[in-house]
């Protein structure tokens, strides 16, 4: 980011990957779309960086965002990319499940019982363990 605020890597949110070009057998740039307006374009450069996010979302329960679902890998891979050690994947497998159709990331359940407990005293804190229990037997029921 910092190469980004110096204005020496530009930046392109709102994209989505389409294709990976390559010659003489290199990555030499993409074609993009637009998820605004549907333009469709290609950037060329001498290498090609994908921070696409990884694809923790093949877990059920992730703390990546909901679009990281290794599509700009994949499209990658199909060009000739090799993955470098795919068995990592960071999840946390505890993860509060979205409480409506347009939450993008879920929030790691150790992350909520922190802050809501910080600061409380013993009984209210109890309280919260409880419904921390109570969660815990519905989840397992319902896997």
């Amino acid at each position: 980011m910092r190469q980004v605020g110096a204005g020496s890597v530009e930046m392109h949110t709102r994209t989505e990957m389409l294709d990976l070009i390559v010659h003489d057998g290199a990555a030499r740039g993409i074609v993009v779309r637009d998820l605004i307006t549907g333009d469709v374009r290609s950037h060329t450069a001498h290498a090609v960086v994908l921070a696409t996010g990884g694809y923790g979302n093949v877990y059920y329960l992730s703390t990546n965002a909901m679009a990281c679902n290794v599509t700009a890998g994949w499209r990658a891979h199909r060009r000739g990319a090799l993955f470098a050690n795919p068995c990592y994947t960071q999840i946390h497998p505890t993860c509060i499940p979205a409480s409506d159709e347009f939450q993008s990331k879920l929030t790691l359940m150790s992350e909520s019982q922190r802050e809501t407990m910080g600061g409380y005293g013993f009984r209210k804190a109890t309280m919260k363990l409880d419904w921390f229990r109570t969660y815990l037997k519905i989840n397992a029921t319902t896997t």
